[in-house]
């Protein structure tokens, strides 16, 4: 079985984030999936605030699916998850 990594998921392929009440852990196939960081297009320093005023700082990309979840652990985080 795979190893799973457990993270709550604040925004789905850039739509609008999702509301901090309905905010939920997903766990996701270590091997499967690619961790990118999130910069904000401004300063271009690490992290970007959603309109909820919560900070993404990753982005995982699924490659089952392809779909992209925004989490506010960093990629070193969820490296050291593994």
């Amino acid at each position: 079985m795979a190893q799973l990594i457990g993270l709550n998921i604040y925004q789905i392929n850039q739509q609008d984030p999702i509301p901090l009440a309905s905010v939920g852990k997903y766990d996701f196939p270590f091997s499967g999936m690619f961790v990118r960081p999130i910069n904000n297009p401004a300063t271009g320093l690490p992290g970007f605030t959603l309109s909820t005023g919560v900070t993404v700082y990753s982005q995982i990309q699924l490659f089952a699916t392809n779909t992209q979840y925004s989490v506010i652990e960093t990629p070193a985080a969820i490296a050291a998850l593994s």
